[in-house]
């Protein structure tokens, strides 16, 4: 088998299991609220008990598919290709359980819409920095990518960026978040860093493909290395700046 396959397989299982895992442990709870950082946590999902049960399944089940989905996927496709597999289901995973939660949240209200401004009025997250920082790293990264031909190559890069960009600007709705028992804007902050830094791994590895770069075997297992350290720190951050808001 190749090196490279090999390598690729192991960075995938690793990761896929750790999908699984947090997957089940998200189905598991779905019935209860008090398993610290453990689930999928907002302010509706904090505030409706059927909004916590409904996105937790939804959230639980569909992160262990993703991880089945990684594992079984990486001796076909490139690493590249599996990071933004991987970015793609998380993204979609977290806007759905969003989605599932506000309109559980709904039902529970007696078919009224969710409030805008639920509780007490709250300033909104102040997250520009990161939404003109991921801005710059999507806008660069396309101007290479065409400069060098290598457009059709970043694209679906690019694409991930910018959803990642949609997520981080939908964190500056304080309805997002304000539900937590004292909203300080800690959460969306450690969100908006994480998903930062995911962007930048993002737009190293779209600049060794619009350059065509060809890295060494060593250098290859560094960047594998690499992007799992940032993955398990972001996952990390999040985890934290939940805590932090009172997610727990």
């Amino acid at each position: 088998m190749n090196p490279y396959t090999l390598l690729r397989m192991m960075w995938a299982t690793a990761i896929g299991l750790l999908f699984i895992a947090g997957g089940i442990m998200a189905y598991r709870v779905r019935e209860e609220w008090g398993y610290p950082g453990i689930g999928f946590r907002i302010g509706y999902t904090y505030l409706s008990k059927r909004a916590w049960r409904e996105a937790n399944r939804f959230s639980g089940a569909a992160l262990t598919l993703l991880g089945v989905a990684i594992i079984a996927l990486s001796p076909f496709l490139t690493m590249l290709r599996l990071m933004a597999v991987m970015l793609a289901g998380i993204s979609v995973i977290l806007l759905l359980s969003y989605i599932i939660a506000r309109k559980a949240y709904e039902l529970d209200e007696m078919g009224q819409p969710a409030p805008e401004s639920p509780g007490r009025r709250i300033e909104a997250p102040k997250l520009g920095r990161h939404l003109t920082y991921q801005l710059a790293l999507i806008a660069s990264l396309i101007f290479l990518a065409v400069r060098k031909g290598k457009f059709s190559e970043v694209a679906f890069l690019a694409g991930i960026m910018a959803f990642l960009l949609f997520l981080t600007a939908l964190f500056t709705r304080p309805l997002v978040f304000q539900l937590a028992p004292e909203f300080k804007g800690k959460m969306a902050g450690g969100f908006a860093l994480a998903l930062s830094t995911i962007s930048t791994l993002l737009f190293l590895f779209g600049i060794i493909e619009a350059l065509n770069v060809s890295l060494s075997p060593l250098w290859g297992v560094a960047l594998t290395f690499l992007s799992l350290a940032v993955i398990f720190w972001a996952v990390f951050k999040s985890l934290v700046s939940a805590y932090e808001e009172g997610y727990y």
